[in-house]
């Protein structure tokens, strides 16, 4: 986006010294790109991003705060009518500032009564609990896992347990038409295929009429066409493939408030939806208990995140597949995720809090995924306990459970975390 556009110039500018993006609707993924930039500027002297359309808010403002880490030049802030409701350690950075406009009189972090009383008196409690002598609240949940793994799904599963719910359904309908419409190949089609629907390598390719199928053409296919491409031959996984497809066009092409949430099945509409694509650092604030942090998929982004991953006010959430149910395949993707934030913390700091979901062990019998859940467990206690805390097990994502399931437990402790 435009932000994004400006962030990278920014990030190599060394004339530009005001920079005036009121009402420009930044927004929080705006900000994380202006934050990294912050980090290489030497010329900017004025940042002014009040904001009453797209306003940034706490992560977002976490990102710019950060980014001022390695900032020297920059000595005027304006985040006025920004609903920032926490302000982290990393809001330390600001004190060299000689100007930091935002809505102290709004914080609910650090305790308003402290808040109230401006920048003076912020810094010394943020020092404290930097220090560890002062209460420390978690504020942040980071989804961390490769490409495809169920971040995207699990972050909207947690959040449709809340007043979001249909605010939640409709952005993941756009995220994946978008997706689909604008991204997918046949060769992507033919992956959801063979590797979600059918599960059968190969499936795909016995289909009549799929030579050329891309995204978009497959969002206009009606469902007799659908039935008529993937459900011949008649056989008990064609039928199977059809009932999903048809099921998952349903739901991308009705409207989001016919979309039935179900307590007994609460997640069963987010049964076999496609990969939805994360560009950069998605960042949520419908969930009152924290910011929900989505990073890509792809390994190689990471280093450019380092900075915003490591966070000592985070509950990281690490997603990996375990289709295969290999205990050992699991813990080959958990290792490099954990190195990589291991890389950012700093020495002496207390354990960092991550909990494990294993997603896509639906085809696994029960017996077989409770014995990868608890090996896995012991596997990161016996080689990882003296930097993390994993928590009492490792979760599973089955989404046709009823009352919740493995999502709602992980969504209970989570909340337990950030008391």
């Amino acid at each position: 986006g435009g932000a994004a556009a400006i962030g990278a110039a920014l990030e190599s500018n060394t004339s530009l010294q005001l920079l005036y993006l009121y009402n420009n609707q930044i927004g929080d993924g705006g900000a994380v790109a202006i934050g990294a930039a912050l980090a290489h500027n030497t010329s900017l002297k004025t940042l002014l991003l009040a904001d009453r359309k797209d306003p940034i808010g706490d992560a977002g403002a976490a990102a710019v705060f950060t980014g001022l880490e390695h900032n020297t030049t920059l000595n005027k802030f304006d985040l006025d009518f920004c609903p920032i409701r926490t302000l982290g350690t990393e809001f330390l950075w600001t004190r060299r500032l000689k100007k930091c406009d935002l809505s102290f009189n709004k914080l609910v972090w650090p305790p308003p009564s402290l808040a109230s009383q401006g920048r003076d008196a912020i810094y010394p409690f943020l020092e404290a609990v930097k220090e560890r002598s002062a209460p420390l609240a978690r504020s942040r949940v980071m989804f961390v896992g490769a490409g495809g793994s169920g971040k995207t799904t699990l972050k909207t599963a947690l959040l449709l347990r809340g007043p979001a719910a249909r605010e939640t359904l409709a952005r993941l309908r756009r995220s994946m038409i978008e997706t689909i419409e604008l991204r997918w190949t046949e060769a992507d089609l033919q992956e959801w295929v063979d590797t979600d629907l059918s599960r059968e390598p190969g499936f795909y390719a016995t289909c009549k009429g799929v030579k050329g199928l891309t995204g978009e053409k497959w969002l206009k296919l009606s469902a007799d066409k659908i039935s008529q491409i993937f459900g011949s031959p008649c056989t008990f996984t064609s039928e199977d493939v059809v009932a999903q497809m048809t099921a998952v066009l349903k739901f991308l092409t009705s409207n989001p408030d016919d979309v039935a949430v179900h307590d007994e099945v609460p997640y069963k509409v987010l049964l076999n939806i496609p990969h939805v694509w994360t560009e950069g650092v998605e960042l949520d604030t419908r969930w009152e208990e924290y910011t929900l942090w989505d990073f890509p998929g792809q390994m190689e982004l990471y280093p450019s995140h380092r900075l915003f991953l490591a966070c000592e006010t985070a509950v990281y959430v690490l997603v990996v597949n375990g289709r295969t149910g290999e205990v050992a395949e699991c813990m080959r993707q958990l290792q490099r995720w954990l190195s990589l934030i291991r890389s950012g913390m700093r020495d002496g700091g207390s354990k960092v809090e991550a909990r494990i979901v294993v997603t896509h062990t639906d085809t696994l019998f029960n017996d077989h995924r409770d014995a990868l859940l608890r090996d896995v467990h012991n596997n990161l206690v016996s080689n990882y306990a003296v930097h993390f805390d994993f928590g009492e097990r490792c979760f599973a994502t089955t989404y046709d459970q009823e009352n919740g399931g493995d999502v709602d437990a992980l969504r209970s402790e989570l909340v337990r975390l950030r008391s």
